[in-house]
């Protein structure tokens, strides 16, 4: 496993390196917000395995007093995105926001950050739980409706 967060930033450089941005703005942009999700990773001394839903939580309740509900979904984008090229490069194991919309079958990352933002995050992710038809449910309602 190699060391994230690392303090000189080059991880973060190299990941937007790879990115193909069209405007020189988007790079600065997904610099503050990357760079904002590593330092509450630092300042909460989570080692590299340890980014969980606690520190998502965390970053995201710090931001929503500075940045607009939009640009708060927009950065946690970025974040998650993030978070898959870490785990890509073996820096973490595993992507927390991944880990809660498999957990909890939900249709997209966005609305697992939208009930991380909730005031309830475990009642707004209970919520969320898309339960999974069995093939044999299926067949058999088909064949039910069908009568």
């Amino acid at each position: 496993m190699n060391a994230w967060p690392d303090a000189d930033g080059k991880i973060i450089a190299r990941y937007l390196g790879r990115l193909r941005l069209r405007c020189p703005i988007s790079r600065i942009s997904y610099r503050q917000a990357l760079r904002s999700f590593q330092n509450v990773v630092v300042r909460q001394q989570y080692q590299c395995t340890q980014v969980n839903r606690k520190v998502l939580e965390i970053w995201l309740s710090e931001c929503t007093a500075i940045w607009a509900r939009s640009t708060l979904l927009h950065h946690a984008r970025i974040v998650n995105r993030f978070l898959d090229f870490l785990v890509e490069e073996a820096f973490i194991v595993s992507n927390p926001i991944a880990d809660l919309r498999a957990e909890y079958h939900a249709k997209s990352d966005k609305a697992i950050v939208r009930a991380l933002l909730a005031p309830d995050p475990d009642q707004a992710l209970e919520a969320l739980r898309q339960f999974r038809r069995s093939a044999a449910f299926s067949a058999t309602s088909c064949a039910i409706t069908s009568l």
